[in-house]
C-alpha cells in the first residue's frame, strides 16, 4: 500500500479547494456557494452539497441489520429487522460511533423486531447522561444528536 500526502487549501475568495498531491499539478474542486459540508472520514475528504431545492428530501445513508451492529459516522438511519432464519438473540446491541468531533450529527435508530435493542456508546460517552439506551418495543425508535462530546435524545 502506498501512502500519499496531500496539501489541501481552501481559497476563501474563490471558494475553491486546491489539492496538490506530492508536487503533482493542483486539482481544483469548485464550489458554487458556501452551502457545502466538508468532512474527513477515514482519511477521505467528503464534500456534500447542502444546497437542496425547497421541498426536497435529503438523502440519508440507511442500513438494515439483523444482529449486533456498529454504526459508522457515514450512516444516518439504522433499522433493525428480523433475520430470515429467526436466529436473533433476545437483545441486539447497536454501538454508536463517537460523538466527539461530530457536533450536529444525527442518527436515527428504529427497532422493527420484538427484541430489545440496546444502544451503546464508545469512550464512556453518554446518551442523555445514560451509559446506554434501550428500545424495548417493536416499531419503537429514537433520534440522537451529537453535541460534540455526548449523544442527546431529540
Amino acid at each position: 500500500m502506498s501512502t500519499y500526502y496531500l496539501e489541501v487549501a481552501v481559497n476563501q475568495n474563490t471558494n475553491i479547494i486546491e489539492v496538490n498531491p506530492e508536487g503533482n499539478p493542483s486539482v481544483e474542486v469548485k464550489l458554487e456557494n458556501n452551502l457545502h459540508n466538508i468532512d474527513v472520514v477515514d482519511e477521505t475528504i467528503a464534500i456534500t452539497n447542502t444546497n437542496k431545492p425547497l421541498g426536497s428530501v435529503p438523502y440519508s445513508e440507511t442500513s438494515q441489520v439483523t444482529g449486533d451492529y456498529e454504526v459508522s459516522v457515514l450512516e444516518d438511519v439504522v433499522v433493525i429487522i428480523d433475520s430470515e432464519d429467526g436466529t436473533l438473540s433476545n437483545t441486539i446491541n447497536v454501538t454508536l460511533h463517537t460523538a466527539f468531533d461530530n457536533l450536529g450529527k444525527i442518527v436515527r435508530i428504529k427497532n422493527r423486531t420484538a427484541k430489545t435493542v440496546k444502544i451503546k456508546t464508545k469512550n464512556n460517552e453518554t446518551i442523555d447522561d445514560l451509559s446506554s439506551y434501550d428500545l424495548f418495543y417493536k416499531n419503537e425508535s429514537v433520534t440522537l444528536l451529537s453535541d460534540g462530546n455526548n449523544w442527546c435524545i431529540i
